[in-house]
């Protein structure tokens, strides 16, 4: 298989005009594209400035982080990659995408490798970033762009080191929305949740191909397709970050309402999470249970924890109601042998 090279254009492809114009800089074996998107700039209804002011602990306890502290944004890294197949065999990392929040503006890095032999440098630049972030986003970053980074650097002799906290939002959206649409990919949650329609992008799947067109066909026009949608991948996780924790905040459905409860409670069964859980859905089946046993442990009052059983059992779904009436039934055991009477 050839390897690439770039091949230049007598009339360059101009830039996709819905983008910012890029600083491009050629480095040691990569080309880099840096693109700057304003305070007010939107992805969906998001501007910049409106993600910066999201993130509490909404978006920790989505990831099921134990450290629900807020999230840094000047110390946050976006991270998307693309990657193809080596001249010589297995994966090549050929373009890395990442942003951070500087002074109030989203700035995107796009390391994009001349040939497969740019990939080392390209690696050594991308893992300084990740060295120097304190929070990581990605989507579906745990299953693919952290293994991948981890293998392409051990092929380099090196070892990679990635940020404390890591929001992989494909696994966030998927708690908190469940299987509410098709598919589970980045472009439909920017459709339906930021109500983003890409028009013209290049499909995620062809960018390996279009890489290796590059060394037969060459042209600025495939390039662009190719750094398009890597920049749109990369601008949409900022955004989507902000809509998810905005929905943990404020549930737009039932539903959601429901599963941002679980969320809650799926990080300890304590007063504290019963109760936020009740917060976000009154009607929680789970919440009710758990909080008759907490009554039942922490205060001893029997009357109260029937009562929480009570509407455990009015809200429970049909494969639910049995655990609600066995937890009745014991309760009025336990009152009828202690003497209590129901309230």
């Amino acid at each position: 298989m050839t390897e690439p090279v770039f091949i230049a254009d007598e009339l360059p492809a101009p830039w996709p005009a819905d983008l910012p114009s890029p600083a491009v800089a050629e480095r040691d074996g990569f080309s880099e594209w840096i693109s700057r998107f304003a305070a007010d700039w939107r992805h969906g209804p998001w501007a910049v400035r409106e993600v910066a002011r999201r993130g509490g602990p909404e978006l920790a306890r989505l990831a099921g982080l134990r450290d629900d502290a807020a999230v840094e944004w000047e110390r946050a890294l976006f991270l998307d990659l693309e990657v193809g197949r080596h001249p010589r065999g297995g994966p090549c990392l050929f373009l890395a995408g990442t942003a951070r929040i500087r002074g109030g503006e989203l700035v995107v890095t796009q390391r994009l490798a001349r040939a497969a032999d740019g990939e080392a440098a390209l690696l050594e630049e991308l893992l300084a970033e990740l060295a120097d972030a304190r929070e990581l986003f990605t989507f579906s970053g745990k299953g693919f762009d952290l293994p991948m980074t981890k293998e392409r650097a051990a092929a380099h002799g090196r070892v990679a080191a990635f940020p404390a906290r890591h929001f992989d939002l494909h696994r966030m959206a998927g708690k908190l929305l469940k299987k509410k649409f098709g598919d589970q990919k980045l472009q439909t949650f920017e459709r339906e949740l930021l109500r983003y329609e890409r028009v013209g992008d290049l499909p995620g799947s062809a960018s390996p191909l279009a890489w290796h067109e590059l060394s037969e066909q060459g042209g600025s026009a495939l390039r662009n397709a190719v750094l398009r949608h890597n920049l749109l991948d990369v601008v949409a996780l900022p955004a989507l970050a902000a809509e998810l924790a905005f929905r943990m905040e404020s549930p737009q459905e039932p539903d959601e309402r429901a599963h941002a409860a679980d969320v809650e409670l799926a990080r300890g069964k304590d007063r504290a999470a019963i109760e936020a859980a009740l917060e976000l859905d009154p009607d929680s089946f789970r919440a009710r249970l758990e909080l008759s046993k907490r009554i039942e442990q922490e205060e001893g009052d029997l009357s109260a924890a029937l009562r929480h059983a009570e509407l455990a059992l009015e809200v429970a779904p049909d494969h639910l109601a049995d655990a609600a009436r066995r937890r009745i039934a014991q309760l009025k055991r336990r009152m009828a042998r202690a003497g209590w009477e129901e309230t």
